[in-house]
């Protein structure tokens, strides 16, 4: 929530569901379907778990300061869409080719109405 806490209150308010929505979830599917190239000991996921969030911090700041800069407040759909092109990247980005299609049937499956495909 640390880093919510720095938005304005209405981006915050799109982005803390999608959070919970998304990212344990799709951790999971990594976890438990998928090699990420940076595998490693027992606990390893831990630290690449929690790269991986900061990873999607870190792109979602960049992605959101043009509306951010406009004072611009984007649709509920428009801020998933963004989150879900940076899970793609934060999340996906360790995952081999054969790796990626388990993470886009999850996304696609959370995302519902708002799923790109990306197969």
């Amino acid at each position: 929530d640390s880093w919510l806490d720095t938005r304005a209150k209405h981006e915050a308010a799109a982005l803390k569901p999608l959070f919970e929505k998304y990212v344990d979830a799709l951790l999971d599917v990594i976890r438990i379907e998928c090699k990420p190239v940076m595998a490693g000991s027992p606990w390893a996921h831990v630290s690449r778990d929690f790269c991986q969030v900061s990873t999607l911090v870190t792109l979602l700041k960049g992605i959101l300061k043009p509306s951010e800069e406009a004072n611009e407040q984007l649709s509920s759909g428009h801020y998933e869409r963004l989150f879900l092109y940076c899970c793609t990247w934060a999340l996906g980005g360790l995952l081999e080719m054969k790796d990626r299609p388990p993470l886009n049937k999850a996304m696609v499956r959370l995302a519902e109405s708002e799923a790109p495909n990306f197969e």
